[in-house]
């Protein structure tokens, strides 16, 4: 299975927080689940446009709880860049708005 057809950001789909693909459901939602001692049946009965195997193909490294932290830290790493570089823009916008008056 390719990486695009596992997760997707789109700034249009939750501002651009990492999702599974064809979904609206956070990548981070999953690890959340795992870490609190929920399965996949759990998670995937919550969420049944995600499909068993993108679940198990994202977390096939996230076995340990390490690297189930790293995997939700990482997310949170994505989602905080996100914000950066809107605020970056919004910034930008606003300057060039004063500006151009």
């Amino acid at each position: 299975m390719e990486e695009e057809d596992l997760i997707t950001r789109d700034p249009d789909i939750l501002g651009g927080v990492p999702v599974f693909a064809g979904t609206r459901v956070p990548v981070k939602t999953l690890v959340e689940y795992l870490e609190k001692g929920h399965s996949f049946d759990v998670f995937l009965d919550d969420f049944p446009t995600v499909t068993r195997r993108q679940a198990q193909e994202v977390t096939k490294g996230a076995r340990t709880p390490e690297s189930r932290r790293f995997l939700r830290w990482y997310a949170g790493q994505m989602e905080e860049h996100d914000r950066t570089i809107r605020r970056m823009s919004e910034e930008f916008g606003r300057r060039v708005s004063a500006h151009a008056r």
